[in-house]
Formats: C-alpha cells, sequence, structure tokens
C-alpha cells in the first residue's frame, strides 16, 4: 500500500482552486480536484500489516486546528506547480514534526528533506509561472491517512481514517 499523512483540501476551496487553475491555461497534467491535499508525511509503500501501527500513531497526535493560507504560486524544477504558504503556521509544523517522529520512532523510514508543505496543481508544468495567485484559505481541522492508488483513469486518494484536531477555546 502507497500511504501518506496529508489535510484534505475541504470540496469548496478545492473547486474554487481548480477553477482559478483551469483559468491560467498551463501545460503539465493537472491534479483533479479531488485529489488536492497538502502532504504532512509520507510513509510510501508499506505491508497492509503496518495500516493498524499507522492508525494508533495517528490517534496518538496532539495537535491545534489552524488557519492555512496558501498565497504563494511557485513551480519546482521538476514541473511541479503547486500553492504554498507565505508563512508556515506553527500548529502545521508541529502537526507534521510530531507525524514525523512518531513515525521515525516506530522505524517507518521517511525522506530527510526539509518539510515544506504545498499543495500540487499540476505535474509537468514547463510554463513559467508570472500571475500573483490569490490567497485560498481554509481551517484546518483534521488531519488524514490516504492510500494511493492506480487506477485506469489516474491515480486516486481513499482516506483510511482521519483525525480531528483540537479547536481553540
Amino acid at each position: 500500500m502507497r500511504l501518506f499523512f496529508a489535510l484534505p483540501c475541504p470540496d469548496q476551496v478545492a473547486a474554487r482552486i481548480v477553477s482559478w487553475r483551469d483559468g491560467l491555461a498551463l501545460d503539465g497534467s493537472p491534479v483533479r480536484a479531488e485529489n488536492l491535499h497538502v502532504t504532512l508525511a509520507f510513509p510510501g509503500l508499506q505491508p497492509a500489516d503496518k495500516l493498524p501501527a499507522l492508525i494508533r500513531l495517528a490517534a496518538s497526535i496532539e495537535a491545534s486546528a489552524f488557519l492555512l493560507q496558501l498565497d504563494q504560486l511557485r513551480c519546482w524544477a521538476d514541473g511541479l506547480l503547486h500553492l504554498a504558504p507565505g508563512k508556515r503556521p506553527g500548529a502545521l509544523l508541529n502537526l507534521a514534526s510530531q507525524l514525523q517522529q512518531k513515525l521515525d520512532a516506530e522505524g517507518f523510514k521517511l525522506d530527510q528533506r526539509e518539510y515544506l508543505p504545498h499543495l500540487s496543481l499540476a505535474r509537468n508544468c514547463t510554463v513559467p509561472v508570472s500571475v500573483a495567485p490569490p490567497a485560498f484559505c481554509w481551517k484546518v481541522e483534521e488531519f488524514a491517512l490516504f492510500h494511493s492508488q492506480s487506477r485506469p483513469g489516474g491515480v486516486h486518494y481513499e482516506a483510511l481514517a482521519s483525525w480531528k484536531l483540537q479547536l481553540a477555546e
């Protein structure tokens, strides 16, 4: 199973992002609205018998809900066009850090690169991006464990479990 933890993009926000992105007339392969997310940690290929440990590990996370504003449009050298937060919320960094530490403690091997939160818009883009993005924002109140599955119509992400974040009082 190809697994990852992520913040699912709410349907209404995803629809607005896709509408805006499609108006840019970019090349490349657009990410489908239902697949929009911000990855927190990527355990990658795992046998199905590791699923209970991942679910138990995620259930032990104590993190607060937060506002996520994606206000930077960027394209990496590999052609991944994405939105990113200009200012990374501390609660987001805490959530990702907790997940990564717990995964590491349980023996799951993760990429050791710096965590750069982003929402992928399209792959294999070659057009330089020179538009100012609008600010897309939502209150993040949960995170989920997703299973990435290749299908004839493209990749599909299925949420296997989700966990609520603590609301501020």
